[in-house]
């Protein structure tokens, strides 16, 4: 039997709080060594309440040879920084989404594992979801290639920093006209959020598109519609909007003879479950498949655990958040030059 693996948590905020610690606690593989937070009064409390060490530096966590492998939860703003330096002392880490504000930085964090000998876990928790993982073994299983429709739509309330992309982000990455900053901002935090879940969803179930056709976005930059190319069926929408404080997905498939609907609960949310619903157009029969009951975060932390102790790479790896944000970035390019064009700007 493998031994348990040492973890730390850096980030002691939501996510922490309502799935990698209790998690982390209660895990028969797994040993929770420590945490920190840049909140020295948070990160003591909850050493406090989860009965294990409290670093006052991350250095000082990083160095404990107990520590084997690292979850950064912290806020944006310092997540980079934070991934980077666990990394560099050799730890394998999982991080969560986003793992970075821009490609050019989750390029950085990609780079320095790469350098390090070390594995990068991006937490797309709806990879693991049941549901989720139900409706790729039927498109892998019945070779369903050839999509006429394809449309992923989710809601989302969470919001990221503000700090992390106002002022450094535009001024250096994008260049955005002060009549746009607001909505822009509010958009790219958007897309960042709980929309970089949705693409990765689409990526997963799809391949790689080949272009973003279509961009619109409304409620100062709350909502938003967006549509890609693909060579090889007609396009894919992915749509957005605000709903309550987490948020949820779903995706629908239509191809000649099905149509696949998976609907997904909050993340967060471990005692609401995925359902999907499958139509069968040639025998004209709707059913609805009986799915495991398991959370989402506890499949991915084991995920984690499996292939870290056994050295293969992770489901959802560093090159899972480099595509995302760089169809991120495209989708946002293409915002700002039809917002420009539209209000004369340009």
């Amino acid at each position: 039997m493998a031994k348990k693996l040492g973890f730390a948590v850096i980030g002691c905020r939501e996510v922490s709080q309502i799935a990698w610690l209790p998690l982390l606690k209660t895990c028969t593989q797994a040993e929770l060594i420590g945490v920190f937070d840049t909140s020295r009064e948070l990160a003591k409390s909850t050493a406090e309440e989860y009965s294990t060490n409290f670093y006052s530096e991350l250095s000082e966590l990083l160095k404990d040879p107990k520590v084997d492998a690292v979850v950064v939860a912290s806020p944006l703003e310092v997540r980079k920084e934070h991934a980077i330096m666990a990394l560099e002392e050799e730890k394998n880490v999982v991080v969560e989404v986003p793992v970075a504000a821009t490609y050019s930085e989750a390029l950085e964090i990609a780079r320095v594992a790469e350098k390090r000998g070390r594995k990068l876990m991006s937490a797309y928790m709806l990879r693991y979801d049941t549901g989720c993982r139900y409706v790729k073994r039927i498109l892998e299983g019945q070779k369903i290639t050839l999509f006429k429709q394809f449309y992923v739509a989710g809601s989302s309330g969470l919001k990221l920093c503000r700090e992390s992309l106002s002022g450094r982000l535009f001024a250096e990455e994008f260049k955005v006209p002060v009549e746009l900053e607001e909505e822009a901002e509010q958009f790219y935090e958007r897309l960042l959020g709980a929309w970089s879940h949705y693409i990765n969803l689409m990526r997963w179930y799809a391949g790689e598109p080949s272009g973003v056709k279509y961009v619109e976005v409304w409620n100062r930059g709350n909502s938003f519609m967006v549509s890609f190319e693909y060579s090889s069926f007609k396009h894919i929408a992915v749509y957005s909007r605000v709903e309550g404080r987490n948020f949820s997905a779903g995706a629908t498939i239509y191809t000649d003879d099905y149509w696949i609907s998976v609907n997904t609960p909050p993340l967060l949310e471990k005692a609401t479950y995925s359902t999907v619903e499958i139509y069968d157009s040639k025998k004209e029969v709707t059913w609805r498949p009986r799915l495991p009951r398991e959370w989402c975060y506890e499949r991915g932390l084991l995920h984690f655990i499996e292939m870290t102790q056994e050295d293969r790479d992770y489901e959802t790896g560093a090159n899972d958040t480099l595509q995302d944000i760089y169809w991120i970035e495209r989708v946002f390019e293409r915002y700002l030059k039809v917002s420009l064009k539209s209000q004369n700007i340009i």
